[in-house]
């Protein structure tokens, strides 16, 4: 048996005395570690989720208060809009634009504005009458100073008429300017005359000094359809607030503040109103549109310790704010981590001097277990290290009456196994090489004896595998293809492979596309791959190329294997007769229809020629000059024509050259072919309708695509008894020159439509067709990569619709 080699020579420096002692220690160790742990934790959340509950009740209730504050400003401001004198003098003011034009009331405006410069911060308008006192009474209320530099709740009181002019201004610094329409707050306040309460954001003021917020309240006419004029106050926003926010301390650093929803304070007792919380994070977290608390990495007051914050809106407030300026306002409970986590620290090293007690006891019980189960455990080891060398021919003998007996009786029963599977093991292997090999050549012989030559090539087009036929085709030994490039062994002109090496790319980024997407590749049917599917599309013929004077089918197809590297195959199938007897079959058709157009290029060289023999007379009795030189002119130009109708015709009907496939102007040759139909079907009563668009040329033998043309085009004027509307038109789209040939006649009946392109199948009286003229248009069509579709409805016309790849770029 042969030996399998397992050292035992020195003892493991992690022994199983040692792991005994561990799986004591974990097992009993790790639940009470994992339970004081589990117990830290559940603590630390629950004292967490009770706090951040106190906090947001604490954030709620001040939303609340402030809330109620800021009503009853805008209350009492409302009764001061509701005031008779107030609306008397407003209505008084605004009467006095009535019937002036635009540019005359602003004359008005600014006549006004520059008296009310040289009056007293104390000012008003003369009209304003009682309004002034109502306001004066107000003002000293609710606290507005006259003293500059007083620090006041409320800085100023202004009011103005429905053109935003001042006609009552009570502030404690120098007066603003006398007209406010061009002013935001004012703006959004009069609301395009419908009035709507005004709650500014908290900015600088330079007059005052101070961070302010502005409330303005719209004076309604009676109706309360109409602004009569604004109220505005202006408020110190850190002493309007701080009554109801600063109050709020608990412990040392507890504290609620008032910001706004981009996080600028507008009340806090640490922080100074104005400045901008920079943790976007935090703001965002704390600005939501509902109540509740966070536990975030920043507290908002420059430090990045974790923090438990509650917060809640200004529910009536924020309506207003948000309506004014977009913001919302928000207040949030916020204490330090050190003093919040505080009871945490103090739990944790308790619960971590218990641990460690604990786990020291059961070390000690632990040591002693291992030194009485190690003992038997190392005569086993060695035992089972005399297995692995083949030298135990004794049996193990271990007695202890427990689990480790009856391991020994195991090995002693493993041992005679071993013995006898190592003896079979390599002639199973043997035999299941053998297999393999028997495979690879089976494979190797059915894909020797196919026809056709088959290459397989790797991503980068190397060739990895190529068939006996193959090896005939590209003239050379298997072993001097195998790592070369396929398009350095393919012997065509420069287009043909560029058409190659494209065909190839689109079949690899394919298949690599969908292993990206974690797609399967899709299953490759078991067919020909050179033999077109039943609903195959124009991706999947691929024209002719020529390897020295044989022509060849070709397609690429998708090889996955294994690995999950998909292998791009190449099947060539040699079609050289097959194209010699299309070609007589073309020509042979041209032949059958030259009795037609013989006939027509006789009637159209018959009228030239007379107009030619006539001048020609004409000419032998003219003596002027002039007059002799315009007739030869005339002889040129009709002796012109007749050669250009006599050459196309030749060109037409000339047997096919061999020459290689070429550049071909669609456009051109659906021209022509259209010329030569006409001239086999002269008729009056033809129209055509002809939309060429600039597209690109096509590769292929030019005399074949005019007969594709032309047999289409003969079958639509057939069709139609030479009487009704043929339609040509051309364009370009996705690569592709895209053919549309239409006429008017009866139809296809839908039992012929899947017959049309079938030879010999013809629905004309004997005589009149071969059947062999669409059937040979659909063959010169799939030979340069192209397709052919009909559409045709009984009775109102048939559409011949045929693609075919533009020529690419070298």
């Amino acid at each position: 048996m042969p030996a399998v080699r397992l050292a035992l020579a020195q003892p493991m420096p992690f022994g199983l005395k040692q792991k005994i002692i561990l799986s004591i220690l974990g097992a009993g160790a790790l639940p009470l570690i994992l339970g004081m742990v589990m117990t830290y934790f559940q603590g630390t959340t629950e004292l967490e989720r009770v706090i951040g509950g106190n906090f947001q009740a604490l954030a709620g209730e001040t939303a609340r208060s402030i809330d109620l504050v800021l009503s009853g400003e805008i209350a009492r401001r409302q009764r001061v809009t509701s005031n008779d004198s107030v609306i008397k003098a407003l209505t008084a003011r605004n009467a006095r634009y009535h019937g002036l034009e635009r540019a005359e009331i602003d004359r008005l405006l600014a006549q006004d504005a520059l008296r009310w410069r040289t009056d007293t911060p104390m000012s008003s308008a003369p009209e304003a009458g009682p309004a002034q006192e109502v306001l004066k009474r107000f003002a000293r209320t609710a606290g507005l100073s006259d003293r500059p530099g007083t620090h006041t709740t409320l800085h100023a009181l202004f009011l103005t008429d429905a053109e935003g002019a001042l006609l009552v201004s009570l502030s404690s610094n120098s007066p603003p300017a006398y007209r406010q329409a061009d002013q935001d707050w004012w703006q959004r306040t009069y609301s395009q005359g419908k009035g709507r309460t005004y709650l500014g954001t908290v900015a600088f003021d330079d007059t005052f000094g101070s961070y302010v917020f502005t409330l303005a309240i719209p004076v309604m006419d009676e109706s309360r359809q109409r602004v009569l004029g604004i109220l505005q106050s202006v408020f110190d926003a850190n002493e309007f607030f701080k009554p109801a926010i600063h109050p709020i301390r608990f412990g040392r650093t507890g504290h609620v503040m008032l910001i706004d929803s981009r996080g600028t304070v507008i009340s806090c007792p640490i922080l100074p109103t104005g400045v901008r919380v920079h943790d976007a994070a935090l703001v965002r977290s704390v600005t939501a549109e509902d109540a509740g608390w966070v536990k975030a990495s920043g507290d908002g007051h420059g430090g990045q310790a974790t923090s438990i914050i509650g917060f809640a809106p200004l529910p009536e407030t924020s309506v207003t704010t948000k309506a004014s300026t977009g913001l919302l306002w928000h207040t949030f409970a916020w204490q330090s981590s050190q003093e919040l986590f505080a009871p945490t620290r103090s739990l944790l090293l308790w619960i971590a001097s218990a641990g460690l007690l604990a786990v020291g006891l059961l070390g000690s019980i632990g040591y002693y277990a291992a030194h009485r189960i190690v003992t038997p455990i190392r005569h086993l080891q060695e035992g089972a290290a005399r297995i692995g060398r083949g030298e135990l021919t004794e049996p193990l003998t271990i007695r202890t009456g427990d689990e480790i007996e009856q391991l020994a009786d195991e090995f002693n029963t493993m041992n005679e196994r071993l013995k006898n599977a190592f003896s079979s093991l390599e002639e199973k292997v043997a035999a299941k090489t053998a297999e393999v090999r028997s495979l690879k050549e089976y494979n190797e012989k059915i894909l020797n004896s196919l026809p056709d030559s088959v290459v397989i090539l790797t991503p980068d087009r190397t060739v990895e595998y190529i068939n006996a036929e193959a090896t005939k085709v590209f003239r050379a030994q298997q072993a001097s293809i195998l790592g070369h490039s396929l398009f350095d062994l393919l012997q065509v002109d420069r287009p043909t492979r560029h058409q190659l090496e494209w065909e190839f790319d689109h079949a690899r980024l394919a298949a690599a596309t969908r292993l990206e997407q974690g797609q399967e590749p899709r299953p490759l049917q078991s067919r020909d791959p050179l033999a077109p599917a039943s609903d195959s599309r124009a991706e999947d013929l691929r024209q002719d190329i020529r390897i020295g004077t044989r022509a060849f089918g070709h397609r690429f197809f998708r090889v996955p294997s294994g690995n999950g590297v998909t292998r791009i195959g190449l099947a060539l199938r040699e079609v050289t007769s097959e194209r010699l007897l299309q070609d007589q079959l073309v020509q042979a058709e041209k032949l059958a229809g030259m009795g037609t157009l013989t006939a027509g290029i006789a009637h159209e060289i018959n009228n030239p020629l007379f107009v030619i023999m006539g001048l020609a007379q004409t000419l032998e009795e003219e003596s002027n000059p002039r007059v002799t030189k315009e007739f030869a002119k005339d002889i040129v130009k009709y002796a012109r024509h007749m050669a250009s109708l006599i050459k196309n015709f030749a060109r037409y009907t000339a047997p096919g050259s061999a020459d290689e496939a070429q550049s071909v102007d669609v456009n051109q040759k659906l021209g022509d072919a259209l010329k030569m139909a006409r001239l086999a079907h002269l008729s009056n009563d033809l129209t055509v309708h002809s939309d060429y668009a600039p597209v690109p040329s096509i590769l292929a033998r030019p005399e074949e695509i005019q007969q594709v043309f032309l047999n289409i085009i003969i079958n639509a004027i057939q069709a139609m008894d030479g009487q009704g509307t043929l339609r040509l038109s051309t364009e370009q789209k996705d690569g592709w020159v895209r053919i549309r040939i239409a006429d008017t006649g009866p139809g296809i009946p839908q039992a012929f439509l899947g017959k049309i392109f079938d030879p010999f199948f013809t629905t004309k009286e004997p005589g009149k067709g071969t059947g062999l003229g669409l059937n040979i248009a659909y063959q010169l069509v799939a030979k340069y990569g192209g397709t052919i579709e009909v559409e045709s409805e009984e009775g109102t016309g048939t559409t011949f619709l045929i693609h075919w790849p533009a020529e690419t770029s070298t």
